[in-house]
């Protein structure tokens, strides 16, 4: 079973435990958090004596996980730990799709944009369209597909003459918008002040207002904005 850390939000994957398993990993568990507490008092001692009287409690624990513990217990690598006994609560399907996103999105870094009519482009644009509409998308893979599609718009109007640009300049803020407003994330806004930057439409003010409003936000950042540029040159 696969599910996502409800605390920092890492995958996690465990198997099913039966109760004489689920025994002795609550043992474990009680001699290695003990060690851990003793350890943030009196390092390499505390976690030895951390893990001795882990080791001489760890039979009640073992018990009790035995009788009332999960039959999925995560064990996040952030510390955090949870449990579920519900199979229905498994999210393999979520983060294999999230998996697929990502590797769609790296195929943007071979992509060439040429013109509008480029048959490369327009199938990398329906498999995008494609993943968007899958059922086990979540606000966070929506907007990597659409900060992608504006990313592609927007190296499109890079190589086109003023008559077109607009147009793709136009749908790449559409696209940009639409992953703003899932996901406040620092490249979508350096991406929409590049937009601004193209635009007719726009002042430079605006986009410079982007670029600094993006330098005070956490970053989650699916690629690097630089690698449309370089692709320009």
């Amino acid at each position: 079973m696969i599910q996502r850390c409800p605390e920092c939000g890492r995958w996690c994957a465990t198997d099913s435990k039966n109760f004489i398993e689920r025994g002795f990993s609550g043992a474990g568990r009680q001699v290695e958090d003990c060690g851990k507490f003793g350890e943030q008092y009196l390092e390499k001692l505390g976690k030895r004596i951390g893990q001795a009287v882990g080791a001489y409690t760890s039979i009640s624990r073992g018990i009790y996980e035995t009788i009332a513990g999960y039959k999925y217990q995560f064990e996040c690598d952030c510390g955090h730990s949870w449990g579920t006994d519900n199979e229905e609560d498994d999210e393999t399907a979520y983060y294999e799709h999230e998996c697929y996103v990502k590797e769609l999105v790296n195929d943007f870094f071979d992509l060439d944009v040429d013109c509008e009519d480029d048959e490369e482009v327009k199938e990398y644009l329906e498999e995008l369209d494609d993943a968007h509409s899958n059922e086990y998308n979540t606000d966070y893979t929506r907007s990597m597909i659409s900060d992608t599609v504006a990313a592609v718009y927007l190296l499109g109007a890079y190589r086109l003459d003023d008559n077109r640009k607009e147009y793709f300049l136009k749908g790449a803020l559409s696209e940009i918008n639409e992953s703003l407003s899932l996901f406040d994330d620092k490249n979508s806004h350096i991406t929409k002040g590049l937009i601004f930057a193209e635009s007719n439409q726009f002042s430079y003010y605006s986009a410079l207002k982007e670029l600094v409003y993006s330098k005070d936000i956490e970053s989650h950042s699916y690629f690097s904005i630089e690698s449309i540029k370089n692709a320009n040159q």
